[in-house]
């Protein structure tokens, strides 16, 4: 029994200890000052982010939009995917979308 109280102890601290970074992201984004490159976005990117630098999404005539794709520790269970959007090289704004 006290093996099982030991085991439940330590899964609760790996549970709680997992730092969710939703809120930093959120910070950050909107922390971005107007008008920056996308190279200076990309340098100032948090390690707790993943970016998919690599293929962004055009969206209208020297729009795009990059996905954030992973944040450390967030589990979204509304399928909710963040992008940085940029236009003409210069970011504008950060959003979100729920996906169907």
């Amino acid at each position: 029994m006290s093996c099982l109280r030991v085991v439940c102890f330590l899964g609760l601290i790996v549970l709680f200890s997992c730092k969710d970074y939703h809120k930093d992201m959120l910070e950050w984004t909107e922390s971005i000052p107007a008008a920056s490159s996308l190279k200076f976005v990309k340098i100032s990117t948090p390690d707790y982010l993943e970016i998919d630098w690599n293929n962004p999404h055009k969206v209208d005539k020297g729009i795009t939009r990059y996905t954030i794709t992973a944040i450390q520790g967030h589990q979204d269970p509304v399928s909710i995917h963040f992008y940085l959007e940029f236009k003409n090289g210069i970011f504008s704004r950060h959003g979100w979308e729920r996906l169907e």
